[in-house]
């Protein structure tokens, strides 16, 4: 349970990393793999800080493999007609007629991004050595069909198509917006594909804006498309690494949709971590809400994560059928063999022990039972942890 875990872009809207979210998948997942194309290494630079992202990396928090190509739907305009086409593509530096190698692009893309300076070269360069690069996210393995040939079959099931657009609108802009007699067709081509939809794109964009404020990206046949390819792209990587998957609100329901075994493990720990928090921390999103509203820094979670790897160990022990929040309590409320001893021959036990350290200890223990008691034989248990440091972390000053 809680072992290991895949994140993708998972921010929503518009947003890419979602610094809240990826706090709480470090502290509840045993193992954290970002697969990174060139537009979450400039965010988690951003959003979560240079030194965090370094710190992470280093501790062995989390992984992460660069890809520094990206998938997109290509739109080209024949006779007045649009046709599109699922792409993978890497963007070269302007000004140069050489192949920059993956070093020299994830330098590119950060310098655009932070800032050209001193500061970003070290930066990167001590980033470079922390991490794997693949040059391809398209094709992960020979074992692997192609992500973009794989999308096209995704689209030749119009019934698939009409629903995950469905799904798509639902989650950036709300429950009961699409009328029913609203279609979205997909008809292949020798070049690509032609989209007939009768969707109200003014509306649809009125109502983004207002939902997004400042985000000004239009919603358009081709962008909504492309979500059914990025969501292929993470089924795809969740094959080849076999973990769960932390993805977008919308490839998420497309990918429940399209194969809802490979969700069920992923929402049943969503859920519980959701359950759990609200429990114990008395908010569903504790965490994340914590460090998203600027409340608590990334930088000052670190130390927290630090202190969660017997906590995470006990998480990855768990039966994958047992109920979190059950054997949670189960553990804080069970003695121990020492706490069901007798006190007074407790207190000789302990004094018996301390006394054979130190013979003059011995003799003065009263003061200091309870501490004594929970290094002797208490042991540590998961709600230390959570009672000691994490609520202090999410509660507010």
């Amino acid at each position: 349970m809680f072992e290991s875990v895949l994140v993708r872009r998972h921010g929503d809207g518009q947003q890419i990393v979602d610094p809240g979210l990826l706090a709480e998948t470090l502290l509840f997942y045993e193992n954290v793999h970002v697969l990174a194309d060139r537009g979450i290494i400039p965010e988690l630079a951003n959003k979560i800080g240079k030194r965090s992202l370094i710190e992470l990396l280093k501790n062995g928090h989390m992984t992460l493999t660069f890809v520094p190509e990206i998938f997109g739907t290509m739109t080209n305009n024949e006779n007045n007609v649009q046709i599109h086409k699922f792409v993978a593509f890497t963007i070269e530096g302007k000004g140069t007629n050489r192949r920059l190698s993956i070093h020299d692009q994830l330098h590119l893309l950060l310098e655009r991004a932070v800032g050209k300076s001193r500061e970003t070269r070290r930066f990167v360069n001590e980033l470079f050595p922390l991490i794997k690069t693949k040059k391809s996210s398209n094709q992960l393995s020979q074992d692997i069909e192609p992500v973009t040939a794989a999308a096209e079959q995704d689209i030749s099931d119009q019934q698939f198509v009409d629903a995950a657009v469905r799904d798509i609108i639902e989650n950036l802009l709300g429950r009961d917006f699409i009328p029913r007699d609203w279609f979205f067709y997909v008809m292949p081509t020798d070049n690509g594909f032609l989209i007939d939809t009768n969707y109200q794109f003014d509306r649809l964009n009125e109502k983004s804006r207002k939902r997004f404020s400042g985000q000004d990206s239009p919603l358009t046949p081709a962008f909504l498309v492309n979500h059914i390819l990025d969501a292929r792209a993470d089924l795809q990587a969740a094959c080849f690494y076999m973990a769960e998957i932390v993805t977008t609100p919308s490839a998420a329901a497309i990918i429940q949709r399209k194969l809802n075994s490979i969700r069920v493990k992923r929402d049943r720990n969503a859920a519980q971590i959701a359950t759990f928090q609200d429990v114990f921390l008395h908010n569903t999103r504790a965490l994340r809400e914590a460090i998203n509203s600027g409340e608590r820094s990334f930088e000052e979670f670190l130390p927290v994560l630090d202190k969660a790897a017997r906590f995470k160990r006990w998480l990855k022990s768990m039966n994958p059928d047992a109920s979190l929040i059950e054997e949670f309590h189960k553990s804080a409320t069970a003695a121990t063999w020492i706490e069901k001893l007798p006190t007074k021959v407790l207190r000789l036990a302990v004094a018996t022990a301390v006394g054979i350290a130190n013979p003059v200890a011995g003799t003065m223990l009263s003061a200091a039972d309870s501490l004594i008691l929970d290094k002797l034989g208490r042991g540590w248990r998961p709600h230390q942890f959570v009672n000691r440091v994490l609520k202090e972390f999410v509660a507010a000053d």
